[in-house]
């Protein structure tokens, strides 16, 4: 009787084992055609709708302010320096991945102090607090980011600001350098673009695995990678589904400046040669791509020795420079001598 049973037992666990095998061959291949079926880039166009003047982009402003009010954590909530009136120059500043507004909150005193308007828009995702602690919440948050929203998010900052100066300037750090390179793509009503360290490809690895990684983590569950921030007001760790949807965006631009001139004429591509999260020659090929169309591109590298981090904006970021960023990055966007 026990033999009987023994024997009984082999053909089920056979077919439990090709049951298994079966299911892990189709997840398997479900994978590799997530991997190499490319993601769509359709809907990154821009969309304007510029503020009629400086009341409305005030009025728009508040609105921002009033959807921001219970969720974010307070030193992240979208920031307007400004002189009661449309001056003749308004700058905006895109934050980067899993930072928040405050990170370019010295600089944008600097640039205020010139006579501009400055306006630091939150990305959305970002800054939000804990609901219990009220501190900057965990880095999750930003799981629901997708190139959509950074589009939109990008048109909507251009539409404010055009109500806030007559001539807009743009400047935007790692994923706000992806961002403020979309802009310098395709936003005609911007008079200069300055692209800051931009996350445009996974560094130091082939275009393969770039591809793959954008196809794939664009389309599967956010995992959330631990990692540590010296920042209070920064996500710790890093968002798998966030970084693909930026480096989609980043797909999209490069897509089209290799046919499309950019449509803002005066760009400053700057680069730093201390860099470990960004590769510097991508952005180089991208300044080629856009000098080839005729755009004029400036382009920029802090020295390795400076040895400046990747966010060399955040005056609280250990071993921050500002005293040597800030007046060159100033004078890209046209104030100072």
């Amino acid at each position: 009787m026990a033999g009987g049973t023994a024997r009984g037992a082999r053909p089920k666990l056979r077919l439990a084992a090709r049951i298994l095998a079966g299911v892990a061959g189709l997840v398997l291949v479900g994978v590799i055609v997530l991997a190499v079926v490319p993601s769509s880039s359709g809907g990154l166009v821009s969309r304007p709708d510029p503020a009629a003047g400086y009341a409305e982009s005030m009025s728009r402003f508040a609105a921002v302010r009033a959807r921001e009010r219970r969720r974010v954590h307070e030193p992240c909530k979208s920031r307007l320096l400004q002189h009661g009136r449309r001056t003749a120059v308004a700058v905006v500043l895109v934050h980067g991945l899993t930072n928040c507004p405050r990170q370019f909150v010295e600089f944008g005193r600097l640039l205020h102090s010139t006579g501009a308007n400055v306006l630091i828009l939150r990305v959305p995702h970002h800054g939000l607090a804990d609901t219990t602690t009220r501190a900057i919440g965990g880095v999750g948050n930003v799981g629901g980011l997708t190139a959509g929203r950074l589009r939109a998010y990008a048109d909507e900052a251009v539409d404010i600001a055009r109500g806030l100066g007559r001539d807009v300037r743009v400047l935007g750090l790692s994923m706000g350098g992806v961002v403020s390179a979309w802009i310098a793509q395709h936003r005609d009503d911007v008079a200069r673009a300055v692209v800051v360290a931009p996350a445009l490809t996974l560094p130091r690895m082939p275009d393969v695995v770039d591809y793959v990684f954008v196809n794939l983590f664009g389309r599967l569950p956010d995992v959330s990678l631990p990692g540590s921030s010296a920042l209070t007001h920064a996500y710790a760790g890093e968002s798998t589904r966030a970084l693909a949807e930026m480096y989609r965006l980043s797909r999209s631009v490069r897509a089209s400046a290799a046919n499309d001139a950019p449509a803002v004429a005066s760009i400053a591509l700057v680069t730093n040669a201390n860099d470990d999260q960004v590769d510097n020659g991508d952005v180089r090929a991208l300044g080629e791509a856009w000098r080839r169309l005729g755009a004029d591109v400036q382009e920029y590298e802090f020295p390795r020795r400076l040895g400046l981090r990747h966010d060399l904006i955040d005056v609280q970021q250990p071993d921050a420079r500002p005293e040597l960023v800030y007046p060159v990055l100033a004078g890209l966007l046209g104030f100072g001598g």
